[in-house]
């Protein structure tokens, strides 16, 4: 493949998976509220999320991905509007779940919030992104993704998250950088 067909190809995955990212983020700049697990502890008396996963950034990680992708598809039609709303709403739902299984991963673990995991913590948000999402050509919603377009969001989703967790460190929205 040539330069500029790699260049298509970054560019094409990160508008892609950028809902994915946005609500990623939102999730941390919104958090803050209760805690989805409520405090409660698993059965190895371990807490089951832990405080960094609340309602607030669940929800509103959410709808700013989500609004993410119907503005994305607004600014260049792709698809039909309804198909977007479905695929962006799975998509970002995938990448709060996918986090969120990575804090359970964690702490299962003995891994406490706030440590960081190389690879889990820059791709659980992704894994949960692809796999609620991955089902729709089943529903006729045509090709997604590809085996191309997951490797290259897989190698170049752990810089971006590396570099934007710094930027957020900086702005005082995370307490670690990381």
């Amino acid at each position: 493949m040539e330069i500029s067909g790699i260049i298509i190809l970054i560019f094409d995955t990160f508008l892609l998976i950028f809902p994915a990212y946005v609500s990623n983020s939102a999730a941390i700049v919104f958090g803050g509220w209760k805690p989805i697990d409520f405090g409660r502890k698993w059965s190895d008396g371990k807490r089951i999320f832990g405080d960094g996963k609340t309602f607030s950034g669940s929800f509103f990680g959410v709808l700013a991905g989500f609004l993410v992708a119907l503005a994305l598809n607004f600014a260049n039609p792709v698809r039909p509007v309804s198909e977007v709303a479905v695929i962006g709403l799975l998509m970002c739902s995938g990448a709060i779940f996918g986090d969120i299984a990575g804090s359970f991963i964690k702490r299962r673990t003995n891994i406490k919030s706030g440590e960081p995991v190389f690879i889990l913590d820059q791709l659980d948000f992704i894994a949960g992104a692809i796999a609620f999402t991955l089902p729709l050509h089943l529903l006729g919603f045509g090709q997604i993704w590809s085996i191309t377009i997951i490797a290259t969001a897989v190698i170049m989703t752990p810089p971006i998250h590396i570099a934007t967790n710094m930027l957020a460190f900086k702005l005082k929205l995370k307490k670690v950088p990381w």
